[in-house]
């Protein structure tokens, strides 16, 4: 090996060692902020007890914090002593071997560029070589790793020491400090209660109600010291419950139309947060009859909007448009006759010589609830005409008859015809009508 191999082995040597240095100062430096982070971030939140948000952030902004440290002192460090990445070059490591060793500083750098230019085509390529070799000579017996000293690293340990010794005594004599702000900053959407002299009891078997009903419930105190009045609180607003025993409060969430998150407040404590499902009320969005009656009646047809009970003539039809919300099927009822549906829009037609009674039942397609809607169909049965005739003999001639009176119709009368029979001597009939 030549005298200027041996003087690049031994600054290879040398930018390996600051690797190592670096290393070894960046494991210091991250388990003395390692420590004191945690123990801030735990410390804030015990003393603090911070809604989810704020518990968020301070677990992620520490993991960010460490997670730099980490990479910045640690690993690129070791990457680089790996000789992955970019490293510092032969020329940056002579000049911070010059800064320890101030008597070759120059000479090391210049032997270096000399090297680099040299040229094996020029005339004075030997004479170049052997300056380089015996500049080489000269340098490669100086100890360059020895312008880093790993024991320099010490001095971070006056107050890594501490920090670790302040850790071990807390686990040791207070572990719940650091157990339950350490679990409540992990688990920062999670709620957690703070610590009260009773405790909330809330059984309710209720898992979800339909939309628009109302949501009542009982609440239950446990413990030696129990508030004089507790609240509910939601988006609807925040409401007193009523006291029914020493221990038991009653209230209700009313009328409620979408899920619904609440807790419950006494003497500034809360419960944990609870939910309510609402199930969307199966409901007849379009319920539009139709009525085509009689041709005899000369009436045009009739829409009805949101029908209910109907009156109608003898021999209407009725034909209904129903549109329904949220129902897995429909049955549809005339009398005893049942149609069924399995769509939420259909139609269905009917004629009427006689009142009868229906009705609409839902069937919800989440609870499996039916919900029934009752009509009657009225109608007016058609009445015969009404004939009131009065005969009146002619006193003066014999045979000769005279007839009056009034007919009547519930809807009126087309033709009127009079009919009469004459008999002859001979026993022979003869009908006339006029």
């Amino acid at each position: 090996m030549s005298a200027f191999d041996r003087l690049i082995s031994q600054i290879d040597a040398f930018i390996r060692k600051f690797y190592k240095n670096q290393i070894i100062k960046g494991t210091l430096l991250f388990i003395g902020f390692l420590i004191i982070t945690y123990l801030l971030m735990v410390s804030l939140e015990y003393f603090g007890r911070f809604n989810s948000f704020v518990r968020g952030l301070l677990l992620f902004s520490f993991l960010g914090v460490n997670g730099f440290i980490l990479s910045k002192y640690i690993i690129l460090p070791s990457l680089k002593l790996k000789s992955y990445g970019t490293r510092i070059d032969r020329y940056q490591a002579s000049n911070i071997i010059g800064r320890f060793f101030p008597s070759v500083s120059d000479r090391l750098l210049n032997t270096l560029q000399l090297n680099d230019q040299m040229n094996v085509n020029s005339a004075d390529y030997e004479l170049l070589s052997a300056s380089v070799q015996q500049r080489s000579a000269t340098l490669s017996t100086l100890p360059f790793t020895e312008a880093i000293d790993f024991s320099e690293n010490k001095r971070y340990l006056k107050w890594v020491v501490p920090v670790v010794l302040v850790l071990i005594s807390i686990g040791v004599f207070s572990p719940s400090f650091l157990k339950q702000g350490t679990e409540r900053v992990v688990n920062f959407n999670q709620h957690y209660e703070i610590p009260a002299p009773f405790k909330f009891v809330f059984n309710s078997t209720e898992g979800a109600v339909e939309e628009g009903q109302d949501f009542p419930f009982e609440l239950e105190l446990v413990g030696n010291e129990l508030p004089e009045k507790v609240y509910i609180k939601s988006n609807q607003g925040r409401f007193l419950l009523q006291r029914k025993s020493k221990n038991v409060f009653t209230g209700k969430l009313s009328q409620l139309k979408s899920n619904t998150t609440f807790h419950f407040e006494a003497n500034e404590f809360s419960s944990k947060e609870y939910e309510i499902n609402v199930i969307s009320k199966a409901a007849i969005g379009k319920f539009e009859a139709t009525i085509v009656y009689p041709a005899y009646l000369g009436l045009e047809p009739e829409v009805i909007k949101n029908a209910g009970d109907i009156t109608i003539y003898e021999g209407s039809v009725i034909t209904w448009s129903v549109l329904t919300k949220n129902s897995a099927d429909v049955d549809f009822w005339i009398g005893e006759t049942k149609k069924q549906f399995s769509n939420s829009g259909f139609t269905i037609s009917q004629k009427f010589g006689n009142s009868t009674n229906g009705k609409v039942i839902l069937k919800n397609k989440q609870s499996g609830k039916r919900d029934s809607t009752f009509f009657n169909v009225d109608v007016i049965k058609d009445q015969y005409p009404s004939i009131l005739v009065e005969e009146v003999k002619d006193t003066l001639k014999d045979g000769i008859r005279y007839f009056s009176g009034n007919v009547a119709d519930d809807h009126g009368l087309s033709s009127l015809n009079f009919v009469y029979e004459i008999t002859s001597e001979d026993g022979t009939k003869r009908t006339e009508r006029m």
